[in-house]
């Protein structure tokens, strides 16, 4: 299959989309890479007709491309990418390249928590459509997208690309440079302020950005050793660290985040805060180890390092269970029947579309036809409401209303059902 994988933005995301385009490739795919963000970047200063016809050609080379399916970063592709090269260009993406979409959500925000503006609801009830599937990274986000009314969303963990992050030889340099009894990679936090200083006299090293946040704490202000922007730089760090340190962010509900899987990739002992895939995707004490609170990560951090044999024993083991089990390859591996049906399923709506376009009774046989019916897994709602809005306009009013309450029932929070039975109200065509 052909997928076109893009970017639109300068944090750690970049390299995630980079590792599933080049573990989409190992699996056969053709990609079509683009690094928006680095090309209004490059751009950004050319005069007006020059941008235009950049974003013109960039267009046209997607679609002589024909991508089957779009691999998006979180929201990007509903964004209007170009708008900071041409202002006048406020579309989104996804009405300049109209394809079937994946989204990766690595993050969490809006318009998945809190209530909806209009503008929201708008976009929600678009990306319930039967066009778009969703590949998040934590499970407790993912029911709170399912009562947001997204019924195709599936488990889809961070991972690592073992081409990139690996056990490797410390050079004499390397470890003179990078070796450390403890490693923290990351942002400052509160909570990974008041964690770290718990273990800032047992031989911590910190990179990450903000020295200033981190220079604010005097016990960890001499373990700050500086912003890491190169991976190859990240992998000597980890091979250098005997133990490294994770404490997630808030927006990781139960999930764990990149460094996690890098960390033990490179053969570092992982010691992760307590969260509920540290627990199902990895055996506590045998390939990782948890921590509940400061104290006990002071404590743990002080018996490992006084046990190297159990140390490198686990750090082994956890080695072993991310290149077998979380490598971006297997992920996609496995998550392939999701997207192949899905897939699937959007061209069939695509031809229910063209039917619907020529001939309504055409289209509503076409849906209500035994083999098309058996084909749909992932979109009973959507389903169901085309048949709904169908036997509507055919003035089939019984079929119409059973047709909306299957939708519902199949996804009470449809945003296309709800208006379309508020409608249906509000005409006196309701129950």
């Amino acid at each position: 299959m052909r997928a076109f994988v893009f970017i639109n933005q300068q944090s750690f995301a970049k390299n995630i989309m980079v590792d599933i385009a080049h573990a989409l490739e190992r699996l056969g795919w053709q990609i079509h890479w683009a690094d928006i963000d680095d090309l209004i970047k490059k751009n950004r200063h050319k005069a007006p007709d020059e941008r235009r016809r950049l974003v013109q050609d960039f267009l046209r080379e997607v679609e002589d491309f024909d991508p089957h399916i779009i691999f998006s970063y979180g929201l990007e592709y509903c964004n209007p990418v170009f708008r900071e090269l041409l202002p006048e260009m406020t579309s989104p993406l996804f009405d300049l390249i109209d394809r079937p979409a994946v989204f990766f959500l690595f993050d969490f925000g809006s318009p998945f928590k809190g209530s909806l503006t209009d503008s929201m609801a708008s976009l929600c009830r678009r990306l319930q459509d039967s066009r778009y599937l969703f590949f998040c990274w934590d499970r407790e986000a993912m029911g709170v997208m399912e009562r947001h009314g997204f019924s195709k969303v599936f488990y889809f963990p961070m991972a690592v690309d073992e081409n990139v992050f690996y056990q490797t030889p410390q050079t004499p340099e390397d470890q003179a440079r990078y070796g450390a009894n403890i490693a923290f990679i990351g942002g400052p936090t509160e909570k990974r302020i008041e964690h770290l200083e718990a273990i800032s006299g047992q031989g911590l090293k910190i990179y990450g950005y903000d020295e200033k946040a981190w220079g604010a704490s005097s016990a960890l202000r001499n373990c700050y050793s500086g912003v890491v922007y190169e991976r190859d730089e990240l992998r000597k760090i980890y091979n250098g660290a005997k133990i490294s340190v994770n404490v997630t962010r808030q927006h990781g509900f139960s999930s764990l985040n990149m460094r996690v899987y890098e960390a033990m990739a490179c053969g570092s002992l992982m010691m992760t805060d307590d969260k509920a895939d540290a627990r199902e995707l990895f055996e506590e004490g045998r390939e990782l180890v948890i921590y509940r609170n400061k104290e006990e990560l002071r404590k743990k951090v002080g018996y490992y390092m006084a046990h190297e044999d159990e140390r490198q024993a686990i750090a082994a083991a956890g080695r072993k269970r991310v290149l077998e089990l979380h490598t971006y390859v297997t992920r996609l591996r496995e998550s392939f029947p999701m997207i192949r049906d899905f897939y699937r399923e959007s061209l069939l709506f695509d031809e229910a579309d063209r039917f619907i376009a020529r001939d309504p009774e055409k289209g509503l046989r076409f849906l209500r036809f035994e083999q098309t019916r058996e084909k749909i897994q992932q979109n009973n709602d959507n389903y169901y409401y085309y048949l709904a809005t169908l036997h509507g306009h055919l003035g089939n009013k019984e079929e119409a209303r059973s047709c909306l309450a299957a939708a519902l029932d199949a996804n009470r929070d449809h945003l296309a059902g709800l208006a379309l039975e508020r409608e249906w109200k509000d005409r006196g065509e309701g129950h």
